[in-house]
Formats: structure tokens, sequence, C-alpha cells
């Protein structure tokens, strides 16, 4: 009669990123099955999953988890004998680290993104918030004219001011087709930062000042006049997140 396979263990490769413990024991298993000499039942199938053979999987008999002696596994299951191989170790934690930080930061921005001493002074209000559009026409070249364009953002993170993380705001750059660090001028002489150009979807970390028209009196060109409530902020400095 053929031999049945081993089932070692319940193999769910979807879980890994949502479940960095799971990562972490699915790990510490694959180094203990390489390990080679005479072992009993317990060492061989440390999770306690025993293998079925196909006689018993035809009578529909379901194999038992038999319970591991008492005082060989920490909170997490894993036999203590396991840790014995450092190579094995430091590739599951390394692996369980990767996890729990793609789980934290889905979006892929640090939580310092576009940080420097200039976004985190000037300004009255400090936000990081993703660019949501750029209207047809909203951003424009053209000689002798300046103007400041208002676009839409939804924040993601508030770092300093009255403003609600998830919030929809609409924000005025000055002279926008420029690079943040090109764009001041007389009109605008305090305003400035590392984005260098718009595009949409983009994260910006932004120190503004609200309301606008006290920083800024030029032209306006607004795509959403008469689509929203609230004020319209000035980008004062603008940095790239991503």
């Amino acid at each position: 009669m053929k031999r049945a396979t081993p089932r070692y263990f319940a193999w769910q490769p979807w879980a890994l990123r949502r479940n960095p413990v799971y990562l972490f024991r699915t790990m510490v298993e694959l180094v203990a099955l390489r390990r080679v000499g005479p072992r009993t039942a317990a060492q061989r199938y440390p999770l306690g999953l025993h293998p079925v053979s196909s006689a018993a999987e035809r009578g529909g008999v379901v194999a038992a988890r038999q319970p591991l002696p008492p005082n060989t596994c920490n909170p997490f299951g894993i036999p203590i004998r396991h840790f014995l191989n450092p190579f094995g170790l430091k590739a599951a934690l390394l692996l369980a680290a990767f996890a729990l930080t793609s789980c934290d930061n889905p979006s892929g921005a640090s939580a310092n993104a576009g940080e420097d001493p200039q976004v985190k002074s000037l300004g009255t209000v400090e936000v990081t918030a993703r660019l949501v559009e750029i209207p047809d026409g909203a951003i424009f070249q053209r000689d002798l004219y300046d103007y400041a364009t208002i676009l839409k953002y939804e924040v993601l993170a508030v770092q300093r001011g009255a403003v609600e993380k998830g919030a929809i705001i609409y924000v005025g750059h000055y002279n926008p087709w420029k690079p943040r660090a090109e764009a001041a001028d007389h009109r605008a002489k305090n305003i400035g930062g590392t984005l260098k150009q718009f595009r949409a979807g983009q994260l910006h970390r932004m120190a503004l000042e609200t309301p606008m028209d006290d920083h800024f009196m030029g032209g306006i060109v607004d795509k959403y006049f008469g689509k929203h409530d609230g004020p319209s902020y000035w980008a004062v400095w603008t940095n790239a997140a991503d």
C-alpha cells in the first residue's frame, strides 16, 4: 500500500500578511522540519497535527490533535527546543517584523515623511493629505500671469491645528506649475517646499494658513467654486510625503 504523505501543518499563504503571529509560527515550523535525526511524534508534529492515512480518510476519521507534554512550549505554542536554531529564529523574527510593518503602514508613507523644520513651524495648521484630483485647467503656465489654484485634499494625519482626520479640505497653491522651492516671489514671499510637481494621488505634508484671503489677494483659479463650504487654506509650505 502506498504510504500517505504526512500533513505537517495547514498552509494558509493568504494569512501571512494579515496575521504576523501565524507567519512567525509557520517559519519556525519550516525550520524545525529541516532538522534530521530520530524524533518522537511530539517532536515531529510540534503543533499537535498528526498525519492522516488514506485509510483513515476513506473512513472519515479525523486525526486527533495530541497535546504536547507540559512545560515544553511558550505562550505561542512553539516548542522551546526550536529556539536553539539561531538562524531559524532570526529569519522568523525578521519576517514577522516585516509583516507587522506592512500591516501598520498600508499607504507606504512613514509617520515622519515630508518632515522638515519649515513645515513643522510655519502656518497655523499642519497636515499630511492626499491630493484627490487635479481638475482640467486648474494648473497652467502663462507668461506674466501669477495666480493661485484651489486643489482638493483628503486629510490623512493632523500634526497641528483644528482639522479633523478624514476631512476634505481645499488648499490654494501659488503658481502651481513651478516647483515649490521656486514659487516664492514679491507677491508670495514666504512659501516653499520640496514638492516639484503636482500629480493626483500624491501625499503632501503641508503647513497652511486660513483664511486664504488674509494671505493672498491675487488671481485665484477655483474649479470648486460654489461646491463646498468652509474656508480655503493657503499653502505656505508643501513637501512631498510619498
